[in-house]
């Protein structure tokens, strides 16, 4: 048997070599399409949930408007001069001083729930629209964990908020619905990653100011005492795709989109600190008045 000259044999691995590249970036672009495709689904999934929402929040409004209006007909009408001549009967006196202290605490309620559909409603249509627009940011962070309360609760969240702003400098120019995004989208991973689950734990939030930079901005730092990321997974967090949870329903593209809101829109910096078994920080910071290319 002859064995194939030397330039034949180059040629021969040449030529696989090449289309092992071939191969090889073939599977490359293939994968980069439906990586592409799949995160262009959950943007659009965000859209829809917050089309949703802020639907749903519009048509409990009128509900609660009327349920209002006829409680405030039962107070006036419990306050009149009429009922008033029949608490001389203590029996009466006490109905009718029961029924007032229901009355007051429905009017609590309803004034509670029209204003949590009321952040719904702002919150998803801000997010569907990215309208840029002046706010209290310590108000606008406490509507957001407001909003959260439920599962928070839930998961036995202590959410701690601490703002250290200076009255002057708490308004900003910016996008509430990219905030809402980042915020919720921490939040949720605390829930989900840091503690053991019926377990829960703190979670601190930080509103702060830096004024030693070229631009002043503000300084939101979200830090958990949970059991931590592994080191070798820090840098990676960021990356579309990246989980360990995916057991879990994550999908690996929650802490990139909020890369991409923070860099992009809020042209700021997200950085993340953490270490196994102490807990993890989200430190992110971003212009105190957010102007676009045309100065606006």
């Amino acid at each position: 048997m002859h064995e194939a000259p030397p330039d034949v044999v180059l040629r021969m691995l040449a030529d696989l070599s090449q289309k092992m590249r071939a191969s090889n970036e073939r599977r490359i672009h293939e994968q980069v399409a439906q990586q592409m495709l799949r995160s262009e689904m959950e943007l659009e999934r965000h859209r829809a949930l917050s089309r949703m929402v802020a639907g749903v929040a519009h048509e409990i409004n009128t509900p609660l408007g009327t349920t209002n209006t006829a409680l405030s007909i039962i107070k006036r009408e419990l306050t009149s001069p009429t009922v008033a001549a029949l608490r001389q009967d203590r029996a009466v006196q006490r109905s009718i001083d029961d029924m007032l202290e229901a009355a007051a605490l429905m009017e609590r309620n309803i004034q509670r729930a029209h204003k949590l559909t009321q952040d719904f409603k702002k919150i998803s249509v801000s997010q569907l629209t990215d309208t840029k627009e002046t706010m209290n940011l310590p108000e606008a962070v406490a509507e957001i964990v407001g909003l959260y309360a439920a599962s928070a609760k839930r998961a036995r969240l202590d959410i701690q908020v601490e703002n250290t702003l200076p009255p002057a400098t708490q308004t900003w120019l910016g996008y509430r619905g990219y905030l809402s995004h980042i915020l919720l989208n921490f939040l949720t991973n605390i829930e989900r990653y840091a503690y053991p689950p019926g377990v829960g734990g703190t979670v601190a939030i930080t509103l702060a100011a830096d004024g030693s930079r070229d631009v002043p901005v503000f300084v939101l730092t979200v830090r958990d005492v949970g059991q931590g990321i592994p080191p070798e997974n820090v840098p990676h967090i960021f990356e579309p795709f990246f989980t360990t949870g995916r057991s879990m329903g994550g999908t690996g593209l929650g802490l990139s989109i909020v890369h991409n809101m923070v860099t992009g829109p809020l042209q700021g910096t997200v950085e993340v600190a953490s270490a196994v078994g102490q807990g993890t920080t989200f430190t992110v910071a971003f212009p105190q008045r957010i102007v676009d290319q045309t100065g606006g």
